[in-house]
């Protein structure tokens, strides 16, 4: 990637943007096949967890990002890595998704935000960790897709006393 910033010839910089293009398209397409088979399994679950072995690691955050976008409602893909058990889980406006993991002893690494996590578990701690998610999310509401307003910024509209004003809009911490 450095040889195509770095290059002035056009020729060479041609052929890199070609490479490049051609690894985004198989990146599509593992993405979109992907996201074909969790559609197939979902089920009616709040929070899906959706595994197989042989899922892409690296695609299961696109595949649960479209998901979860779809659907309205947080989603967990996951993939055999070695001998963990690895994926990522994507959510939905309303949900702190960063916050419900946070509690899990079940998982050996985890990390992310409000909205997307990654999350790593030990096979034999798999099933303990699906049965967690599924009785926490029996005391979890949280607004529907649609019902959650969309805002719409501009660039225009970002300037550093507008942000200071979002922030404001926060809630206040719970004590």
């Amino acid at each position: 990637l450095v040889p195509f910033l770095l290059s002035t010839d056009q020729q060479q910089i041609d052929n890199y943007a070609r490479q490049l293009d051609n690894v985004n398209q198989v990146r599509k397409n593992l993405s979109a096949v992907m996201t074909r088979q969790c559609e197939d399994m979902l089920d009616d679950s709040l929070m899906p967890i959706l595994y197989r072995d042989d899922f892409h690691e690296g695609i299961c955050g696109l595949a649960a990002g479209k998901l979860a976008s779809a659907y309205g409602r947080p989603v967990i893909v996951m993939a055999r890595s070695g001998d963990m058990i690895k994926g990522s889980g994507r959510s939905v406006p309303g949900f702190d998704m960063f916050a419900f993991f946070s509690r899990f002893e079940e998982l050996a690494a985890f990390g992310g935000h409000e909205q997307a996590v990654g999350l790593s578990v030990k096979p034999e701690q798999f099933e303990a960790f699906c049965e967690h998610i599924r009785r926490e999310m029996e005391n979890i509401s949280f607004a529907s897709a649609e019902e959650v307003p969309a805002i719409r910024i501009t660039s225009d509209q970002m300037t550093l006393e507008n942000v200071l004003d979002i922030e404001a809009l926060e809630p206040l911490p719970k004590e």
